[in-house]
């Protein structure tokens, strides 16, 4: 089992572990910097392809991640394909996911950044419980991430699961 080498604990330690990039406002959007980008983000291989659910038919194969995250996310989801087969993945629509990275500020804040501006955080299977409902994800799904250092939040934001803690 590959787990997170490190799980950071508090929004200082989060920023020194996963890089802090810099909150750039252009056309009154966030926008990425290149210079972070380069150093922290890579490209994984998922072991099967994630649905976007905001976008039906458009499918992750190979998203980018933040470096620190990405053996675990593989092998959380190697877990689950091992269990479920892509057959079952597909029939319970266990493929669904709201993505990986994305520049927003955390819900409700201003100033901010989402564990997903850091590329340190996945929102998989938001069709098992919506941000502010408690979480129906099967337990297979929480013992992969689990135990590999990822948590969650499953009585309001069970479908997002992040490699930091108290952020």
């Amino acid at each position: 089992m590959i787990s997170l080498e490190y799980v950071p604990v508090g929004k200082q330690k989060m920023q020194e572990w996963y890089g802090h990039p810099p909150v750039n406002i252009v056309n009154g959007k966030l926008a990425p910097d290149l210079e972070w980008w380069k150093k922290y983000m890579v490209r994984i291989t998922l072991p099967f392809r994630l649905e976007l659910d905001y976008a039906p038919k458009t499918y992750m194969v190979r998203p980018y991640v933040n470096k620190h995250i990405g053996p675990a996310l593989v092998d959380a989801f190697e877990e689950i394909l091992d269990f479920y087969g892509v057959g079952e993945i597909e029939h319970f629509h266990l493929n669904l996911s709201s993505g990986i990275y994305k520049r927003k500020f955390q819900r409700g804040a201003n100033d901010t950044l989402s564990l997903h501006s850091y590329g340190a955080a996945i929102d998989y299977l938001p069709n098992f419980g919506k941000w502010g409902e408690k979480s129906r994800i099967p337990h297979v799904v929480h013992v992969a991430f689990e135990e590999r250092g990822f948590m969650n939040y499953p009585h309001t934001d069970g479908f997002h699961w992040q490699g930091a803690r108290g952020v």
